[in-house]
This record gives structure tokens, C-alpha cells and sequence, in this order.
């Protein structure tokens, strides 16, 4: 510390104060570094899933999104989950003419402290080039394709169409049986 020899009694206090703040928030992001990992969310193992029932659909394209949600403030059944964040990247398929689709398992890891809890299922136009979520509030969760909140405001309205919507929690997911998702037919 460099001491300034004048009249201002205070300004020795003042260049040793702001060298003392340096020093702790120094202190405090080297302590947050190692303490990141431990505040993350365990990975998240998705066993292989197999859907049936989706004859309807043939040809139809299905994504599937891997996200954390939570159930609205004033849920009543049936209600539709809040989604915050999608937590992996969708993974698109081809709806066969079987009805019958395999989605593999997947380990999910996340970076913060959010944890996967819920598969959502949006069966839509083979056309779409992709696809987003958007909540019953109208808000669009976060999405590992969107480089910033703002970017959201960028997409049309086509880019949230779908012919039905299903949802399976993971807690439902048993590890590689046949699953029969119940899906709402209906435009989102």
C-alpha cells in the first residue's frame, strides 16, 4: 500500500479500503470456483423409453424436449406444468407407420441447479425446421438454442405449432417397458 503523506487524514483509509475489497471479492470468487460444483444438480440418468399408440401420427415428426418444471401456483388437474428450463437439446423422430418409437436413454448433466423432471412430447409438421416450447402463460422457457431471453421475441408463432402435446414425469419412467403417453390433440 502505497501511503499518501497530506492534509486528507481520510484518503490513506479510503486506497486501504478499496485494496481490502479487492482482496475479499478475490476471496470470495476463488471460494464460489470451488464451491460451483458442489451447488450443481446430480446428473440425471433417462432410461431408454419406448411410446406406443402413436398410429394416429404415422409420418408425423415427434420431439422430445428434457426439461425442469414445476406445477402452477393455483394447479387444478389437468393443468399444465411451468416449464423454466429445457435442460438437454430436443431430439426430433420420424413417427413410423407401427405407432411404436424408441427414444434412447440419455444422461443428462446440468450446470446449475436445475433438474430434469419432466419429458415433454410435441408430435408436429415434418416441415418445421425446429421447434420451442412456449408456456400456458405465453412465456418461453430457457432453451440451450436460444443465445439470450431476447431472442425468444425473434420467433413467429409458427415455431410453437403442434398437433398434440404429451407429457411423462421421470419419476412415471420405468426402465425400457412400453409407454402409452397421453397426449392432448390440440394447436399450442
Amino acid at each position: 500500500m502505497k501511503t499518501i503523506r497530506d492534509n486528507a487524514p481520510g484518503r490513506t483509509v479510503r486506497k486501504w479500503t478499496l485494496r481490502l475489497a479487492g482482496a475479499c471479492s478475490l476471496a470470495l470468487a476463488a471460494i464460489s470456483a470451488t464451491a460451483a460444483p458442489a451447488l450443481a444438480a446430480p446428473p440425471v440418468s433417462v432410461p431408454e423409453i419406448r411410446l406406443t399408440g402413436l398410429k394416429a401420427w404415422s409420418g408425423r415428426s415427434l420431439t422430445a424436449f428434457y426439461v425442469a418444471s414445476y406445477r402452477p401456483a393455483f394447479s387444478q388437474n389437468g393443468s399444465q406444468p411451468q416449464v423454466r428450463a429445457i435442460t438437454a437439446p430436443p431430439v426430433r423422430f420420424t413417427i413410423p407407420a407401427s405407432g411404436e418409437l424408441t427414444i434412447p436413454a440419455k444422461e443428462i448433466r446440468h450446470p446449475g441447479t436445475e433438474l430434469t423432471n419432466l419429458l415433454i412430447f410435441a408430435v408436429h409438421s415434418p416441415a418445421m425446421r425446429a421447434l420451442y416450447l412456449r408456456n400456458a402463460d405465453q412465456s418461453v422457457p430457457r432453451d440451450p438454442r436460444l443465445s439470450d431471453p431476447d431472442s425468444a421475441k425473434s420467433l413467429s408463432q409458427q415455431d410453437f405449432e403442434t398437433d398434440a402435446l404429451g407429457r411423462l414425469p421421470l419419476r412415471e419412467i420405468q426402465d425400457g417397458g412400453p409407454v402409452a403417453v397421453p397426449f392432448n390433440s390440440l394447436s399450442h
